[in-house]
């Protein structure tokens, strides 16, 4: 299984119009982050969007169980983000 070579740019804004939490880019170049999500959803959106970055042929309910999986566990275990402002 190969390894990307270069991580995906995160850009963190409002994604509303386009109806999504998260976007990624099949260019392999951005990861678009909607920047109200908080707690565990903001965990699994960033492991979605970097699921889909590093397995592009991997189907979309298997990413979406994959990250929700992952982020519950990262979640009980105590993974947090850190707001040290923007």
């Amino acid at each position: 299984m190969p390894t990307p070579k270069k991580l995906p740019k995160v850009i963190v804004r409002k994604l509303g119009k386009h109806k999504a939490d998260g976007l990624y880019f099949q260019d392999g170049e951005e990861i678009h982050i909607d920047k109200r999500l908080k707690g565990v959803r903001k965990l699994d959106v960033y492991i979605h969007e970097y699921l889909h970055h590093y397995f592009p042929d991997m189907d979309e309910d298997t990413v979406a169980n994959c990250a929700t999986d992952l982020a519950g566990f990262l979640w009980l275990v105590g993974v947090r983000f850190v707001d040290n402002g923007e």
